[in-house]
């Protein structure tokens, strides 16, 4: 199977104590997510059910300060074995009041082996405080064999020059859902080859910087200059 833009994120860098996972389809993150665990558990598709090393938490309205007592108490003493103890909390932005300054004592401290991912399609309306505190990934979910006809193969973009690159991608500076697009086609065009690629790591920094407002044209210019 092939390594999802989740896995390859965690992968190039030091596993982090809590990620909050965000984007625009909560069926897709959930399954992303999951997809994490069952590899830094080493588990098979059904294992997640069977082994007390994952904890997860939904909900369809509020995340109550008792939720999260009952995720510390469950995770203080870190994995019962293995060296992971994973738990998934969704629905991240209906965390109460309460529910939220417990949270944070806990990612500020937290128990060793413990890994928090944190799903939400509303990232605006995370707490700050826990942003901080958290990686912060966005991933986009769409239809991997439907794409705009504007988009291009990262082949034909890489063997343009500079020039030629910065006209080529012209129009996806001024819309942001366009290019999301494209960088998406370009990391399933990479998956395809099923080889390392110059551009993986850029297009995975540059697709989490522009969903928090970072300056598109100046993302889209860099990656013309590599």
């Amino acid at each position: 199977m092939s390594a999802s833009p989740l896995s390859k994120y965690i992968q190039k860098n030091h596993l982090s104590h809590a990620y909050i996972i965000h984007g625009n389809n909560k069926k897709a993150l959930r399954f992303e997510v999951q997809k994490v665990a069952k590899e830094l558990l080493s588990l098979t598709d059904d294992g997640l059910e069977k082994t007390p090393n994952f904890i997860e938490i939904k909900t369809e309205k509020t995340i109550k300060i008792q939720d999260i007592r009952n995720i510390q108490e469950s995770c203080k003493y870190g994995p019962s074995n293995g060296t992971h103890l994973i738990v998934v909390i969704e629905e991240l932005e209906t965390l109460s009041k309460e529910a939220g300054n417990a949270f944070l004592k806990t990612l500020e401290s937290p128990p060793k082996g413990v890994v928090f991912f944190c799903i939400t399609t509303l990232f605006n309306q995370i707490l700050p405080t826990i942003k901080s505190r958290c990686q912060n990934i966005y991933l986009y979910s769409k239809d991997p064999h439907i794409y705009n006809d504007q988009c291009l193969h990262i082949d034909e973009f890489t063997s343009k020059s500079t020039i030629e690159k910065l006209e080529l991608m012209t129009p996806f500076i001024g819309d942001k859902e366009l290019a999301k697009q494209q960088l998406y086609l370009w990391l399933e065009n990479i998956v395809n080859k099923q080889k390392p690629h110059l551009l993986t790591e850029h297009i995975l920094n540059v697709l989490n910087r522009i969903e928090y407002n970072t300056n598109l044209r100046l993302q889209i210019e860099s990656l013309c200059l590599i």
